[in-house]
């Protein structure tokens, strides 16, 4: 999985890690976006081969990240985080599901289809709208649903439908119910608009996230040498 939402380098699935004998280097405290934290091994892989690219001495965390196999439908070895690609464009296609790392520069922002981000801690946050509101915005590839709000900017929204509950959802440390609700607003990214977007949220996570299942609208490409971001409509 490639995971924009992922800080550092790479994360190893700790059966994986087991199962081609990864000595442990040391161990990490993680936190996972709650208050919650827990302890994961680090290991320092002597290389890691994407396609033609190699990276060499790259530092891996790990735990088990196919607790949600079941509901994912897949299994995954390991997580591909956003650092490692700091050099490279990196071309997520949902349309065509073609990954490309290339090198080059996005044009300058022209606040249509090209943004410019920050990245405080790593993951590319762009700015939207939705309604009045002018909010922050994570761009995390890693998450599996689509706009994902805080609950207090759930009560500031308007809404079409009542709330109802989707699911059950897990972090590092915690689980948590999942509810959706159809907003009475329009969300606003560059030059795109969304009428009435379905948005989901928590009560234990408090930022704005774009995950896979609304990028999915999206060919997106990311600059991280520049800090832009480049958003055509499929």
């Amino acid at each position: 999985m490639i995971d924009t939402g992922a800080e550092g380098e790479v994360r190893i699935d700790s059966g994986t890690a087991a199962s081609i004998g990864l000595r442990k280097h040391s161990s990490v405290l993680s936190n996972d976006g709650t208050e919650s934290t827990r302890i994961m091994n680090k290991f320092i892989l002597d290389s890691l081969k994407i396609g033609k690219l190699t990276f060499k001495k790259v530092e891996a965390y790990s735990r088990n990240y196919n607790v949600n196999e079941l509901k994912r439908g897949y299994r995954i070895d390991g997580i591909i985080g956003f650092n490692l690609l700091k050099d490279y464009l990196l071309k997520l296609d949902y349309k065509t599901n073609i990954v490309t790392i290339s090198t080059g520069i996005l044009p300058d922002a022209d606040n249509m289809t090209i943004l410019n981000y920050t990245a405080p801690s790593g993951t590319p946050i762009i700015d939207v709208d939705i309604g009045p509101l002018k909010l922050s915005a994570d761009i995390d590839s890693g998450d599996q649903e689509g706009i994902s709000l805080p609950k207090w900017i759930v009560d500031l929204v308007p809404a079409d439908t009542v709330p109802k509950k989707i699911g059950r959802g897990s972090s590092l440390s915690n689980t948590f119910i999942i509810y959706e609700v159809t907003a009475n607003t329009t969300l606003r990214l560059g030059k795109y608009y969304f009428f009435n977007p379905v948005i989901t949220y928590t009560t234990v996570f408090d930022n704005l996230n774009l995950g896979s299942a609304w990028l999915n609208n999206f060919s997106v490409t990311f600059d991280q040498k520049n800090k832009r971001v480049e958003f055509l409509k499929n």
